[in-house]
């Protein structure tokens, strides 16, 4: 799905349209909304979505993951691997992936499954609705958060599904308000019965995440979070 790229992306999905099933560029109103344009002209049983810097990991990436997703369905709706985080020159700074009980807590606070190690299940969609389209940023946190506590995802270890290329919306200095805000709408919704932190608390999480990668750089950033996960999580 396009959002009406002015760029050269359209000639590149033509040049490549014998190997894809669908396409379409149009003005869209965020990532929610063009992952819900998506969603109707699904025909597999399980989604991925990738956005327009991050790749899947290898060629053979797709074919390695199959048995851990025909073994899944029904006792699990959403199984995940690992993520490359890359710079700009392709370069990788971390990895992100763990097993889902040490995740469990984190994802309460905030997005703890990068979406591009994320698949879901076609029926979680029948079931739970669409994605929130008034979330500009964590709609993919918002969606998860519906139902994750009951149905707990599956992990695969030794697979590394994507890359995920630094500089995307949600690591935008400018989008620090907006990430913090849409957090706490997701922990007021959700998770009730255990307090939502206040906004000014949130916003400094943002702030000191974003403020170590402008000044200390990628790698530096991801470091700092490993150790304030140890210490919160």
């Amino acid at each position: 799905m396009d959002g009406a790229s002015e760029d050269s992306t359209l000639d590149l999905l033509r040049e490549r349209g014998a190997w894809i099933n669908y396409w379409q560029s149009a003005k869209d109103q965020g990532i929610c909304q063009a992952w819900n344009r998506a969603l109707n002209h699904v025909s597999g049983q399980w989604i991925l979505f990738l956005g327009a810097d991050d790749y899947l990991w290898s060629a053979d990436t797709l074919e390695r993951i199959v048995p851990y997703l025909q073994s899944a369905c029904p006792r699990n709706l959403i199984v995940y691997g690992n993520v490359a985080v890359i710079n700009s020159k392709a370069e990788v700074i971390s990895m992100l992936g763990d097993p889902w009980p040490n995740l469990k807590r984190r994802m309460r606070r905030t997005m703890a499954l990068p979406h591009q190690g994320v698949f879901h299940h076609k029926t979680l969609f029948k079931s739970y609705g669409a994605f929130d389209e008034t979330f500009k940023i964590m709609g993919d946190y918002e969606f998860l958060s519906r139902f994750i506590w009951d149905h707990p995802p599956k992990y695969m270890p030794d697979i590394t599904v994507a890359a995920w290329r630094q500089g995307g919306i949600s690591m935008q200095i400018m989008n620090i308000a907006t990430v913090a805000s849409e957090r706490l709408r997701v922990r007021q919704r959700q998770n009730p019965w255990r307090g939502a932190p206040v906004l000014p608390f949130v916003y400094a999480e943002e702030f000191a995440r974003l403020s170590t990668r402008l000044l200390l750089g990628e790698r530096a950033m991801r470091r700092v979070q490993r150790l304030y996960h140890s210490v919160v999580d």
